[in-house]
């Protein structure tokens, strides 16, 4: 009943239904606002751990192939120091 009579009240006075049309559009406005910044948020997040997941496999096939040249180069080393046999 209340509700109603506010309706009835506000509708009596000219511009108030525009200004409680204006305000409902306006908070409906920021909350996607607020939707759509914690969506670019999450989005930013989720492309920032997919890099890392990619620098980490390229880190992690990387580090064992320099380790395997290194150790190559290790194993020749001696026998072109010392001159062929």
């Amino acid at each position: 009943m209340g509700e109603h009579y506010l309706s009835s009240l506000i509708s009596g006075l000219p511009g108030l239904e525009l200004a409680g049309t204006f305000a409902g559009r306006s908070s409906r406005a920021v909350a996607f606002t607020g939707i759509t910044m914690a969506s670019e948020a999450v989005q930013q997040e989720t492309l920032f751990r997919y890099q890392q997941v990619i620098q980490n496999a390229f880190r992690e096939v990387t580090t064992p192939l320099i380790d395997q040249k290194r150790t190559r180069e290790q194993l020749e080393a001696p026998e072109t120091a010392s001159g062929p046999r």
